[in-house]
């Protein structure tokens, strides 16, 4: 059997969708950070924007993924949520302080807030669940390394400003795409589990993924450190290139990793190994300490991506799959907003200190997980 016939038509159409949404996100996402220090912000912007930004379309994702199930139709709810990120990504070039950065670029989350748990839902009932993910993750995060390149290229030959308008546009050439995706039917070919068990192991797997994402520093921190050890724009965003390179090359493989690990020992290594990408990224004082922390970073993120959202739909059954994942997406986000201001708060006198905290709190996640049959 091919990859083309292994995978179904949703799992390549959003697959390319997410390709070219992050070729704009990324791109976008790369030059925030240095938007925001450009207007006169600091960490602790930068941290309240890698927080909020998630944490707001979060709270969004549980309300999304319920009424998906309550209505039958996910398909409008990705429509809806692609739409709306692809309007606001408009508004971020044209924002004249911090504040005004933190605003706009948090409400074009609420786009992803809308579509996230939907969409996840239709990929786990789209094929095996551990490939679908696999793919569309890998797909998701090359998107992510093409709009880091775009973002080399246009800041080479523009100002910020007019980087992240470009940025922008390319959003809106992804939601022609979505015309031709189609309502899932029928059940995930993911692995069958006794309902008390499901029950059981998907609070264990809640409270892991919790932790986790408590110590999941925004990648923003690490192309500020880039940027602090290197010396330079080029020099963060090359760095923050190959930290994409890695962990779209790694989801490639997940589905290989699941298979011989078992998904959730997969999904306890990528916890552990962004543990030690916490400590790695307190110690990188030199580009080779960087290099080394961007392929524990990209490998941690490889893994920990689909192998997530996996879990949620080889632990689920399929009535409620959207709001099983709107809420994994609802805890993780208020867990990440917690932790980024942590570290944001603590980045330029507690930096170290702070970093080995999140990284005991990942540590204690794959050990959750491990223990996950």
């Amino acid at each position: 059997m091919t990859l083309k016939n292994s995978l179904s038509r949703n799992v390549l159409i959003l697959g390319a969708v997410s390709f070219l949404n992050d070729a704009s996100s990324e791109l976008i996402g790369a030059l925030l950070p240095l938007f925001i220090t450009q207007l006169g912000g600091g960490a602790l912007s930068v941290g309240l924007l890698g927080g909020l930004r998630e944490a707001l379309s979060n709270f969004l994702k549980i309300l999304s993924g319920y009424l998906s199930d309550r209505v039958g139709r996910k398909k409008v709810f990705v429509i809806a949520g692609y739409g709306i990120s692809a309007l606001f990504k408009l508004a971020i070039p044209f924002s004249k302080t911090p504040f005004q950065v933190i605003a706009v670029s948090s409400l074009e989350r609420l786009g992803k807030g809308i579509r996230t748990a939907p969409r996840d839902a239709i990929l786990s009932l789209s094929g095996e669940v551990e490939r679908s993910f696999s793919i569309h993750r890998a797909l998701d995060t090359f998107g992510a390394l093409t709009g880091v390149i775009l973002a080399l290229l246009l800041t080479s030959a523009l100002p910020v400003r007019e980087s992240l308008l470009i940025g922008a546009l390319i959003s809106f050439l992804s939601l022609p795409l979505l015309l031709f995706l189609k309502e899932p039917r029928g059940e995930s070919k993911g692995r069958k589990r006794e309902k008390k068990t499901v029950k059981a192991e998907f609070k264990k797997f809640l409270l892991a993924s919790t932790l986790f994402s408590l110590s999941s520093v925004s990648f923003m921190f690490f192309i500020l450190k880039g940027k602090e050890v290197g010396g330079s724009t080029e020099t963060a965003l090359l760095l923050y290139g190959l930290y994409n390179l890695v962990y779209a090359t790694t989801s490639l493989f997940f589905k290989k990793l699941s298979e011989e690990l078992s998904p959730f020992k997969a999904l306890s290594l990528g916890y552990l190994t962004f543990s030690l990408y916490l400590l790695s990224l307190g110690l990188s004082n030199s580009i080779p300490l960087l290099v080394f922390s961007a392929f524990l970073f990209g490998f941690s993120s490889g893994i920990t991506d689909p192998g997530q959202r996996a879990a949620v739909g080889l632990l689920t059954g399929r009535s409620k799959r959207g709001t099983y994942y709107g809420l994994f997406h609802f805890l993780s986000g208020s867990a990440i907003l917690t932790g980024n201001l942590l570290i944001g708060w603590a980045w330029e006198l507690y930096q170290s200190t702070a970093l080995i905290f999140l990284a005991v709190l990942s540590s204690a996640a794959a050990l959750i997980t491990y223990r996950i049959r």
